[in-house]
């Protein structure tokens, strides 16, 4: 049994001290933001990515039943800056 809890420690130890990779969401942490960000329901899969360009260089990011294409870390999206 002690063995079993610390083995549990050291795994909690090790995603504590974790640093995340890459790039991360805006909405990170923030469930509140991410549901607004959720526009498409009907599908049972969800993708993540950019919708397109909206107007004057503005992009829009969102949801959809399909892959999107990549977010571009360049680029200016409406409600995420």
């Amino acid at each position: 049994m002690a063995g079993l809890f610390f083995s549990l420690a050291i795994f909690t130890e090790y995603l504590v001290r974790r640093k995340p990779q890459g790039p991360q969401p805006v909405t990170y942490g923030d469930i509140q933001r991410l549901s607004q960000f959720v526009d498409d329901w009907d599908h049972k899969r969800l993708f993540w990515g950019d919708k397109g360009e909206i107007k004057d260089g503005m992009r829009r990011a969102g949801t959809g039943g399909s892959r999107l294409s990549e977010l571009s870390p360049d680029a200016k999206y409406i409600g995420l800056t």
